[in-house]
């Protein structure tokens, strides 16, 4: 089955946090960044997750991606879901499970002659969830993990504006 981006509507902002530090008497504000993560609206409850309605969101999509460990779609909506929701310790198996499934589309593209648009989508989606699982690096405070991800998500798909802006927002986080 394929899957499509819906372009005019895919990325979404982590919400924003701050940090309140206690200083003496003073309560200073730390700003953190805010990182943008790609959810695919037009598939597998996206449109839940862009909603912000992440325990729907997780209820629905947990038992599909059970059944069914390969639904891309599926393993990038709720990795959104559980990073967005705070479920960080969730959120980790399920955006790695989320870039090996790209990954292993994109190998099986590139060695079989599926044409020059399936070989791309493959690229594009590997970048995808590579650029949100190093939003959710970040948010466990591995800065060189975040790095990593986000440098090679360019390096798939240059075009992406995603990764490029979350690489940004980790440096000057830094």
């Amino acid at each position: 089955m394929k899957h499509f981006i819906n372009r005019t509507a895919i990325r979404r902002l982590l919400t924003a946090s701050t940090a309140i530090l206690l200083s003496g008497n003073a309560y200073a504000v730390k700003p953190v960044p805010v990182y943008t993560m790609t959810v695919f609206e037009d598939a597998r409850f996206g449109s839940e997750v862009q909603a912000g309605n992440y325990a729907d969101a997780i209820e629905k999509l947990t038992p599909v991606t059970e059944r069914r460990k390969n639904d891309f779609a599926a393993a990038t909506n709720l990795c959104v879901a559980f990073t967005k929701s705070g479920d960080l310790e969730n959120a980790v198996d399920v955006c790695n499970r989320a870039v090996a499934v790209a990954r292993k589309g994109a190998r099986r593209t590139s060695t079989l002659s599926a044409g020059v648009f399936a070989f791309a989508t493959s690229r594009t989606r590997l970048a995808l969830a590579l650029s949100n699982r190093g939003v959710l690096r970040a948010a466990l405070d591995d800065a060189e993990l975040a790095r990593k991800d986000f440098e090679e998500a360019i390096k798939l798909r240059a075009t992406l504006s995603a990764p490029k802006i979350n690489l940004a927002r980790l440096d000057r986080a830094a």
